[in-house]
């Protein structure tokens, strides 16, 4: 352990004199000097201090990291005995990583990644909502045209979670859960970040058209009568609900049904829960 713990301190050492060169020859302006220093002595007091005590042998990866940096645990991992055994060049990326990615808890020049997501929290997310992009399965992409005249493609939907319900006017349980969807659908329309989609398996337009209209449904509909668009998502019993995140992912497949109330609930939370 003893033998360790000086190979660890003559390594430091080294690292000090690579750093000091490395200084020397990059040019920067006095802050930026001043930061680069004062944060290699700290880390590398840190890690003397811990080796000294003869603790980074056994630290855990989260710990090991504050020792040697006050880094994140999402950060590079140098967990138990690999900590001690850091080789100069792996404690030199270590010091630039955490420089070049403003680790410091001042928030000074190197955290400006974190001031832009707290202004982007602040702005309700506007700008993490720009950079979705649909990565959904290839094969549960589908275009149709609904029953109020729009033009639906599932893979234009990034940004948006999609509910997608699966059905049939023959089935009591797809009847019965109708009320939750119609009561969803006006709650977040067709303009926001959520989309309430029906799809019609296998009937005429004419059939679901007359069903809307005896119920005073209004739900965005795309009659299936080919059933192609069952056959993507392999429907073997209805009603099917499956639910995609802004990405395009499925984070939801269910067959059957809770009944309207329950079923309103359920989707209600999973709804809120990936907006």
């Amino acid at each position: 352990m003893l033998g360790k713990i000086f190979k660890f301190i003559k390594g430091i050492l080294i690292v000090l004199g690579v750093l000091f060169v490395i200084i020397m020859l990059i040019p920067l302006d006095d802050e930026s000097e001043t930061a680069v220093a004062e944060t290699a002595a700290e880390t590398v007091t840190e890690m003397k201090g811990e080796a000294a005590a003869g603790t980074i042998a056994g630290m855990t990866g989260v710990q090991a990291d504050a020792a040697a940096s006050g880094e994140s645990a999402a950060g590079p991992d140098y967990s138990g005995s690999a900590t001690a055994q850091m080789s100069p060049e792996e404690a030199l990326a270590l010091i630039t990583h955490n420089y070049q990615h403003g680790s410091s808890a001042s928030g000074g020049a190197g955290g400006g990644g974190s001031q832009a997501g707290n202004e982007a929290a602040a702005q309700g997310g506007s700008a993490a909502a720009q950079s979705y992009t649909w990565q959904g399965n290839p094969a549960y992409d589908f275009s149709a045209v609904t029953l109020q005249g729009e033009k639906f493609r599932l893979s234009e939907q990034a940004g948006k979670v999609v509910l997608l319900n699966l059905w049939a006017t023959w089935c009591p349980p797809c009847v019965g859960e109708m009320p939750a969807l119609q009561k969803l659908y006006e709650e977040y329309g067709t303009d926001g970040d959520v989309r309430i989609v029906l799809v019609n398996c296998g009937e005429s337009k004419s059939t679901v058209q007359k069903f809307m209209s005896d119920n005073g449904y209004s739900m965005t509909m795309i009659c299936d009568t080919d059933e192609s668009i069952s056959e993507r998502f392999d429907v073997q019993s209805i009603p099917r609900t499956i639910v995609f995140d802004k990405n395009g992912k499925v984070q939801d497949d269910f067959a059957g049904a809770y009944g309207a109330d329950q079923q309103y609930i359920e989707d209600k939370k999973l709804i809120e829960a990936l907006r």
